[in-house]
């Protein structure tokens, strides 16, 4: 059965969840036309049905382009109930559609670099990153630019379950306007009264090789060849960080209007490592120059930086006026994280232990899911797997993105010439749906060595031998970039994987292996303050050798008694109130009331 599309998106009544009709067939339609470049507009998904019920015969307006890369869109499409009198249902709430989405990929052009002594000297292959836009739901131009990624594998703490794409992550999770509604199983769609787009205007990409990104050959036909682009000069730390910072500088061009908003770079378990070398590279661009010797040279990506800033009138000494936000969800920060988490499993009065004892098991339980220890084994894989399956339904898809997807450029089978996935995440994908026939009947069929979505970024990152150096790197650079960039990271419970409690020693031993150490303490507070929902703060102290002197830095760190790892998942009303208090008391200008 196709997802539920009967979106009634009345942004001023929480209660409301699906809008009554007021009688009559209010469906209207939009012309269609495809995007020039770079994505499309997108489609409103919502509208009601006849005879006075919500739900029936969904409308949508189709995509409109835009000269300008996709940023433009199609009408809006049915009013969602809104009758001549402007009431919607009995609330008598006015229904106020969402600008249409836009969707489409970020070309990553083959590019020299340099990295550690493994990586001496080598150029990447081409790639397309997926990426959707959903504007705020007011004043786009003036609101910050949140920029989502999603995890990776997080095996140097022992897992064994590949982190989620993106766009199968939040999307469908506490952020965006649809969201994933009922009991694992399920692939029904609800508005999300929990969602970020009255914060600011939401930028969702997804990897190298994951979720709907896919790699370029000549000629993909040859395992060999296909084999052989699985390799260091594709997939390191560092080269996965390059791949977004050069994607968010084309999603500028796309977007000037956008340049001057601030960002807040938002992501989720092995995202702790990236967001820190994507701050890196952003916050200080010239040490990506061969002259600089810095680990990694990247001269191409610091031209870019430097031409994006004189471009945007953005002083580059100044960079983190811009970019001065990160929210890490149950982040894995690199260094010796695993040691440190590894002591705190298992203690007295820890959840794992108390769902052992009560099993009678051995701790950590085997019949509890490892990323939220208060439900069973299998939890957070049925879990992707119903986003996996809503976004693979067109209809669903266009629901959750505003846009239809046989109109996003490059996405269908005749627009992918040369695409193809590497086989070391088709090897895994029995774990998850194919496109169903609905979906291959609008898009067109793929080779066997292609496929529209895998929501698994497998081992791409932890499999080469640069993992462990770019990993100590990325904690030292966490420490380094917080100094100018606010920092919010979540401390979830139920996490069965990622420990946030280890942070304060993880951090002071990878500072201690910098070539000069920035810090001189670390202390934690989980008092409760007034005001405080849910209290937590971490304090580093800087020495006089950091570059803002001997002052300090608050990291907000609530705790989330009844999440695990996927926080938005499990707990989006309180990560929202926690992520709204924390922007506005650090500064963060045009949030919304």
């Amino acid at each position: 059965m196709a997802p539920d599309r009967s979106l009634g998106w009345v942004l001023l009544s929480v209660a409301l969840i699906t809008v009554a009709g007021c009688g009559g067939d209010d469906k209207k339609n939009a012309t269609s036309g495809s995007g020039s470049t770079g994505g499309s507009g997108g489609s409103m998904a919502s509208s009601t049905g006849s005879g006075g019920a919500a739900g029936e015969g969904p409308t949508s307006g189709s995509s409109g382009g835009s000269d300008a890369g996709g940023s433009g869109g199609g009408a809006n499409a049915g009013t969602g109930g809104l009758g001549e009198s402007g009431a919607a249902g009995e609330g008598g709430a006015p229904v106020i559609e969402p600008p249409p989405g836009e969707a489409g990929f970020l070309d990553l052009e083959p590019y020299f670099f340099r990295g550690g002594p493994e990586l001496d000297g080598l150029t990447t292959s081409s790639a397309r990153l997926f990426y959707v836009y959903l504007e705020a739901d007011s004043e786009p131009s003036s609101r910050p630019l949140f920029v989502f990624t999603g995890g990776m594998p997080d095996l140097t703490i022992g897992s064994t379950i590949p982190g989620p794409s993106t766009t199968g992550l939040f999307p469908l999770f506490g952020v965006s306007r649809a969201g994933l509604s009922g009991a694992p199983g399920s692939a029904e769609l609800e508005r999300n009264a929990s969602s970020w787009s009255d914060l600011g205007n939401l930028l969702f990409i997804d990897g190298r090789q994951v979720g709907f990104s896919y790699s370029l050959l000549p000629d993909p036909v040859n395992d060999g060849d296909r084999g052989a682009e699985y390799a260091p000069d594709n997939y390191n730390n560092f080269v996965d960080a390059a791949d977004f910072v050069r994607a968010l500088l084309q999603f500028f061009e796309k977007h000037p209007d956008l340049v001057e908003n601030p960002v807040v770079f938002v992501g989720q378990g092995y995202a702790g490592m990236r967001t820190s070398l994507m701050l890196s590279y952003l916050l200080y661009p010239q040490r990506l120059h061969p002259d600089a010797d810095w680990i990694y040279e990247d001269e191409a990506l610091a031209d870019a930086l430097l031409d994006f800033y004189d471009t945007a009138e953005i002083d580059a000494e100044n960079a983190a006026m811009t970019f001065g936000w990160q929210i890490l969800i149950q982040p894995n920060v690199g260094g010796d994280q695993e040691t440190f988490t590894s002591e705190l499993w298992c203690q007295p009065g820890t959840p794992e232990l108390a769902a052992a004892e009560e099993l009678d098991e051995a701790c950590p339980p085997v019949s509890r899911d490892p990323l939220q220890l208060d439900q069973a084994a299998g939890w957070s894989l049925m879990t992707r797997q119903d986003s996996e399956r809503a976004l693979l339904e067109p209809d669903s898809f266009e629901a959750i993105f505003f846009v239809a997807p046989e109109t996003i450029p490059g996405l269908s089978a005749s627009e992918r010439d040369g695409a193809y996935r590497l086989s070391t995440m088709l090897a895994a994908e029995g774990l998850f749906p194919k496109a169903p026939t609905e979906w291959l009947e609008r898009l067109g069929a793929l080779p066997d060595y292609d496929r529209y979505y895998i929501g698994n970024a497998e081992q791409l990152i932890a499999g080469n031998s640069n993992y462990i150096e770019g990993n100590l790197l990325a904690c030292q650079l966490f420490v380094e970039t917080a100094q100018h960039v606010a920092t919010f990271v979540t401390n979830a419970q139920l996490d069965g994987r990622i420990r946030t409690e280890s942070l304060p020693a993880t951090l002071e031993d990878c500072d201690g292996w910098a070539d000069t150490p920035l810090l001189t303490s670390i202390t934690s507070e989980t008092s409760e303050r007034s005001g405080v929902a849910r209290p937590g703060w971490l304090t580093l102290k800087y020495n006089d050798s950091a570059a803002i002197g001997a002052t300090s830095r608050t990291i907000r760190w609530p705790a989330y008694a009844s999440a695990g790892h996927l926080v938005s998942v499990t707990a989006p009303a309180e990560l929202k109130q926690d992520v709204r208090e924390f922007l506005d008391e650090s500064g963060l200008p045009r949030i919304a009331d």
